[in-house]
């Protein structure tokens, strides 16, 4: 039993990654399509947040202004919100009420209630820059900065409170794990965690090099990336770490799904596991921050002040073995899906635009194709699990 939705292959819907995952499969080898967003700021990019595929925000400025760019488009046209009573914001992102959050400079903020619309400033009550904020299963918000503190917001950021300091390290990120429990990380290598925000375990303080972020991956590993190639990872909620790598890049973000982790930095976008780099194709400075859009591909800031998109497949790059069994393949009017399991299953075209999509709730199914669908190459693929398998149509 299925539900089909067909899109018409002249208005298919644009799915990036699946383009490279279907050039690779054909023996193209791997290829990455970075694009130029129209957005050229006078300071880094600070952070990027993606409320869905067509709203997009970025942060930056400077010590007397602060800037916001949205796009409600994809990222293909850009406005500006400055405030020159506020300075640079350092992190955007949604708070558990559904809001838009920054925080920044001498403890200065933007808060948004309507998507992005319209901003207002809030303030965290001290001067200390603030760089990274998170949010508790609770709903209390927490934000860390410069001066080792963590700032603490009952009320969806509105209202802050400081105890003293929690490290004489400054502080550059924060976020949580799966079991709720708050992550710091910054200077000195200090890796520290709380259960409320209020209370702080030093629980690693050994390394030379600064690190600048921290990420739980779904099976509760923990990973920290930062300054001279620095990569800890913990696979014991947090207990004992190891180094995976050094060298001399300067990682400042991190991106994980599904198994997989990117690191942002110096010349581009590289893989944690296989060491595989995503150079850009163009000049530009070191990448700043990154965040996942919904079709895979990543929005990227630069400390040049630039926005691009990266478009390649996150999961399954060195992995061209097909792993969906279909028949008959070739296919003219559809074909049988064999012991796959449910979910949402989607046929692409090789300029990676989904040209059909069905939802399967057994394992053995008959998937009708759209009619008029041009004979060629096309790559089939579960929505959830990423599984895939090449279909030849031929009509």
């Amino acid at each position: 039993m299925l539900n089909m939705k067909s899109i018409p292959t002249q208005s298919c819907k644009k799915s990036s990654w699946l383009t490279v995952l279907f050039l690779f499969l054909l023996g193209s080898g791997f290829a990455q399509s970075w694009e130029s967003l129209s957005v050229e700021s006078p300071e880094p990019i600070q952070d990027v947040f993606a409320l869905s595929q067509d709203s997009l925000f970025a942060a930056s400025g400077n010590t007397s202004t602060a800037r916001i760019y949205s796009s409600f488009d994809a990222g293909i046209t850009w406005s500006e919100i400055q405030r020159s009573d506020l300075g640079l914001q350092y992190a955007i992102a949604k708070t558990p009420l559904g809001n838009l959050l920054s925080c920044g400079y001498e403890g200065k903020g933007l808060r948004s209630t309507d998507a992005g619309t319209t901003w207002q400033a809030v303030s965290f009550g001290r001067s200390d820059w603030i760089m990274d904020w998170c949010a508790l299963p609770n709903g209390r918000l927490l934000a860390v900065g410069l001066n080792g503190r963590c700032f603490f917001s009952d009320d969806d950021g509105i209202n802050w409170q400081s105890p003293q300091p929690i490290t004489n390290s400054w502080l550059l990120a924060v976020t949580t794990d799966n079991q709720g429990v708050a992550w710091a990380v910054g200077s000195d290598g200090v890796i520290l965690n709380s259960s409320d925000g209020e209370v702080w375990n030093l629980v690693v303080q050994d390394s030379p090099n600064t690190l600048t972020d921290i990420k739980s991956t779904p099976t509760n590993e923990l990973l920290a990336c930062g300054f001279n190639g620095e990569l800890l990872q913990s696979s014991d909620s947090g207990a004992t770490w190891q180094a995976q790598r050094s060298g001399s890049e300067e990682w400042n973000a991190m991106l994980i799904r599904e198994g997989e982790y990117w690191l942002l930095g110096t010349g581009g976008i590289k893989s944690a596991q296989d060491s595989l780099m995503l150079p850009a194709p163009f000049s530009f400075s070191t990448l700043s921050s990154g965040t996942l859009l919904p079709d895979g591909s990543i929005l990227a800031g630069a400390k040049n002040g630039r926005l691009f998109i990266c478009r390649f497949p996150i999961q399954s790059i060195v992995e061209s073995k097909p792993n969906i069994s279909v028949f008959p393949n070739p296919s003219q009017a559809g074909f049988y899906l064999k012991d796959a399991s449910p979910g949402t299953y989607l046929l692409s075209d090789a300029q990676g635009r989904i040209c059909a999509e069905w939802t399967v709730l057994n394992s053995d199914s008959f998937l009708p194709l759209p009619a008029h669908l041009p004979s060629g190459s096309y790559i089939l693929r579960n929505n959830q699990s990423n599984l895939h398998q090449m279909l030849m149509v031929k009509n």
